[in-house]
């Protein structure tokens, strides 16, 4: 159907989180590095040229200072080491390091989001749900058209 349909971009959320990937590393990595594989893959192979897909903070590791908390002051990554200590970020490590080869291996173009906070079933105490999660998720059941901005001049739209 993909090489019927002309597909511009791929969306790619998926992933199971910190606590469920620590207690259970294979499916850690089964679903969050060879899940997003197959979509990387697939793409690839259908002549979608953009995938759009969900990393995470935990690829640093411990941060501390300005950019822990309390205050989580936004971090230049350029320069900032990537060290994760959790199998959940080394998984979104490897998705990160397997989309810069696919990069410059076939040229496609990956667009990595680093959420606020994680979205989807599960326990909420833990986490908690953002205002902004919270707001997108309202006008998302209202089938409003939700605006991601990535740039000062582009912005995409995406229908949920």
């Amino acid at each position: 159907m993909a090489q019927e349909e002309k597909i511009d971009a791929v969306v790619h959320l998926a992933a199971i989180i910190i606590p469920a990937a620590q207690a259970n590393p294979y499916w850690g990595y089964k679903i969050n590095v060879e899940g997003t594989l197959n979509i990387f893959e697939i793409s690839r192979v259908c002549g979608c040229s953009r995938v759009i897909y969900a990393s995470s903070r935990s690829v640093f590791g411990n941060i501390t200072g300005d950019f822990g908390h309390p205050s989580y002051e936004p971090l230049n990554e350029e320069g900032y080491p990537r060290v994760p200590c959790t199998v959940y970020g080394a998984t979104k490590l490897s998705i990160e390091l397997l989309a810069e080869n696919y990069r410059k291996e076939f040229k496609n173009q990956f667009i990595g989001l680093r959420f606020p906070a994680m979205y989807g079933p599960g326990d909420w105490s833990v986490m908690g749900l953002s205002p902004f999660l919270r707001k997108l998720l309202k006008m998302a059941l209202r089938e409003f058209l939700l605006k991601f901005l990535l740039a000062e001049t582009s912005a995409m739209i995406f229908s949920m």
